[in-house]
């Protein structure tokens, strides 16, 4: 179904349901609009308020082409910085996978990218896997990393044993 929409270079916009490699529905807004001539970020704050809110958006020459999300990183307020170390690497490739991105960066917030409570549980159950239940040995992880919303928060929680901020 096609939306309106008042983002200057949009031409059309439609929601499409589109389902990720670990089975997790999503909700696509796709938009048209030529390259560089629309601000992503715009859009996005358009639709925030609206139901169904989109979890994810994607650019599209012809809304008819099929669903392809193309960008590897849906439009954040952040620039995308890689990976430092091997845990922030190990940890955006969790949250890639569980967000079903190609591309995640080190100083991304999980819930700017799309991630929500179920895919922040999925995430969890991930880290301790690798990192085991507990953080300094008396603490369940979840609760170490509550406040931690970066790749790199998570990192410098489960490195340095600093609190997350």
């Amino acid at each position: 179904m096609t939306e309106p929409t008042t983002v200057p270079g949009a031409r059309a916009a439609a929601l499409a349901p589109y389902r990720t490699r670990l089975g997790r529905d999503l909700l696509v807004l796709r938009y048209a609009a030529d390259p560089d001539e629309v601000d992503p970020l715009a859009l996005r704050q358009e639709h925030a308020a609206t139901r169904p809110r989109p979890d994810r958006f994607a650019r599209a020459d012809d809304l008819a082409d099929p669903l392809d999300l193309g960008d590897p990183r849906p439009p954040v307020g952040t620039p995308y910085r890689p990976p430092a170390t091997d845990t922030e690497a190990q940890i955006v490739d969790i949250w890639a996978e569980v967000l079903g991105l190609e591309e995640v960066g080190a100083d991304d917030e999980f819930f700017e990218l799309g991630g929500d409570s179920l895919g922040a549980v999925e995430a969890i159950v991930a880290l301790t896997g690798v990192y085991g239940p507990r953080w300094r040995g008396d603490v369940p992880l979840e609760l170490a990393l509550l406040g931690a919303h970066t790749a790199a928060q998570i990192a410098a929680v489960l490195t340095d044993g600093g609190a997350a901020r």
